[in-house]
């Protein structure tokens, strides 16, 4: 938002709902779709919130974005997990949701093919050896001269 603001000479004011946000959302799809491009794999990280159905008064949470960027930024992801720790008599269990419960939207390909379980390790690239995909590190992505 500092950029949009910025270029449009409001740096420091506050944003203008209906002339702001759009550009806004759009400028984050953009810039996801560059990071797509590029010859590494990436992880996109992110908060969740929380609303609240006023009707059944259950809890349901989505990616932290701009408006509908909320439902489009996930629509670009072939893999969306959710981090769900679990308290358990021992401590604090730390799990990756791999499939929608309700109440968190993820979702993965490996997991619909039954590669994965509901809840996994957080141990990606274990993850991965269990789906078949080679868990070797990618060359380091340099600008050469």
């Amino acid at each position: 938002m500092n950029q949009i603001l910025k270029s449009e000479g409001l740096a420091g004011k506050p944003p203008r709902w209906a002339h702001d946000y759009v550009p806004q959302k759009v400028k984050i799809q953009n810039w996801i779709k560059v990071l797509m491009k590029l010859p590494c794999d990436f992880i996109l990280t992110g908060h969740l919130e929380g609303s609240k159905d006023e009707v059944t008064g259950s809890l349901s949470y989505r990616y932290m974005v701009t408006g509908k960027a909320a439902v489009t930024i996930p629509l670009l992801f072939d893999e969306i997990y959710v981090m769900d720790p679990k308290s358990t008599a021992t401590g604090i269990e730390y799990r990756i949701l791999t499939q929608s419960n309700g109440r968190h939207m993820a979702r993965s390909r490996m997991a619909a093919k039954g590669l994965l379980t509901t809840y996994e390790k957080p141990d990606l690239k274990n993850m991965l050896k269990k789906c078949g995909f080679s868990t070797e590190d990618k060359p380091l992505f340099t600008k050469q001269s």
